[in-house]
């Protein structure tokens, strides 16, 4: 596993320029900020339209039920019970996983791209989205590799000195979901 300074940096600069703001604004109850967070995660398409602020109610009201959980299955079951997903979407793992780390970073954010390069990146086939517990199993295997290659590479470079965020564990957790996702790796591996 090789990181880049731009692994190091990609996620620190999203976080600077606008997450960290809109992830504010939704721990305060912005619904327009919710919304804004479920499009630019490209979770909105799961929903019925018009139903953001009942989206928002659920998960809160999920968590508050469930402190610091980070099961997606369970929330995605209660969109589903609630009637939040469009016709013919019975699962929203995905959408679940991202709206959870909106409000827990301990939670693991599962989508098709991370899924795919992280099997590359194990040797592991993961077959089904709705397998939530197993990504996240081989999800921590990876992510105890890359977290030591990434602290490594922070002395190198000393880009941790940029800002104390770089050694958070959530931060470091979130760099490790962008790694998967940007797939950058993938090009060694072929």
């Amino acid at each position: 596993m090789e990181i880049t300074n731009a692994d190091l940096l990609r996620y620190y600069f999203a976080w600077e320029e606008y997450e960290k703001y809109d992830l504010e604004k939704i721990e305060n109850g912005d619904v327009e900020a919710f919304y804004k967070y479920l499009v630019g995660m490209r979770i909105a398409r799961n929903f019925k339209a018009g139903k953001y602020k009942k989206i928002y109610e659920t998960a809160k009201v999920f968590l508050e039920k469930n402190p610091n959980s980070t099961d997606a299955d369970k929330l995605s079951q209660d969109f589903f019970k609630n009637k939040l997903l469009r016709d013919g979407i019975n699962n929203a793992v995905v959408a679940a996983s991202k709206i959870l780390w909106a409000f827990n970073h301990k939670a693991i954010i599962i989508d098709n791209l991370a899924k795919r390069h992280l099997a590359k990146l194990a040797g592991k086939k993961i077959c089904k989205m709705d397998d939530y517990n197993f990504f996240c199993k081989i999800w921590e295997e990876q992510y105890k590799v890359f977290e030591q290659e990434y602290k490594d590479k922070l002395e190198i470079t000393c880009i941790g000195k940029i800002d104390t965020i770089f050694r958070k564990d959530w931060f470091i957790r979130r760099t490790f979901d962008n790694y998967l996702w940007a797939g950058k790796f993938l090009k060694d591996k072929n």
